[in-house]
């Protein structure tokens, strides 16, 4: 039997987003980058639908999903969690592509409790701290001024603006979540340039999922 998209708009005030969901079992919600729609995942759609229910979409301001208001991506993770309780679906997989890590992270930090995991794909998610620019200008050289202030903790629609002082742990974390998955830490670890950072214990609390991908199945 051919799987069935079932194609679907959810009204947000004056917008509304477009949505797709295919295929059964524990969900999956996927949010493409800048530039890209809910066709971004067509490659990985056809093989996860085996196993899980696939939700794409177009986030606002892209394909199907035009934004009369202007709200762009400050609204993205609150149409996230919108569409979660569209759907009734109570925790789910979130994978981000780019921008869609913006999207998948400002809501995880508000609502971690409805992330089973994360796959942050070719983004840190919005998160930048000045750690983060101290460590990278160690490892890339000399930059321009304006490329080492970087915008300040707080001011990326990614989470609310003062939700690092309200939660300090988690920019250490973040911190060093950005830097070992970039796989500097270990080069830095090897130079001794990163005796003082420190992981901190709000990593043990963190779900993680690792996809394993072969020819003959996937497991989570």
């Amino acid at each position: 039997m051919e799987p069935r998209i079932t194609p679907g708009y959810l009204k947000i005030g004056n917008f509304s987003l477009y949505y797709e969901r295919v295929g059964s079992g524990p969900a999956i919600v996927f949010l493409h980058g800048l530039g890209g729609n809910h066709l971004s995942w067509w490659q990985q759609v056809p093989y996860f639908m085996r196993w899980f229910e696939c939700v794409t979409v177009d986030q606002r301001s892209f394909g199907m999903s035009p934004d009369p208001e202007g709200s762009f991506c400050d609204a993205h993770p609150s149409d996230l969690g919108a569409l979660l309780d569209h759907l009734k679906i109570e925790k789910t997989v979130l994978v981000g592509q780019s921008m869609g890590g913006w999207t998948i992270v400002g809501y995880a930090l508000e609502h971690p409790e409805r992330v089973a995991a994360m796959v942050m794909a070719d983004t840190p998610g919005g998160i930048f701290t000045p750690e983060m620019g101290a460590l990278m200008a160690s490892v890339r050289g000399p930059v321009s001024p304006l490329q080492q202030q970087g915008p300040p903790i707080g001011s990326m629609p990614t989470y609310a603006h003062d939700y690092f002082v309200r939660r300090p742990e988690d920019g250490r974390f973040f911190t060093t979540r950005f830097v070992s998955s970039a796989r500097i830490l270990p080069m830095m670890r090897s130079s001794g340039s990163v005796s003082g950072v420190t992981i901190s214990r709000r990593c043990a609390s963190v779900s993680r999922c690792r996809f394993y991908v072969s020819r003959a199945k996937t497991t989570c």
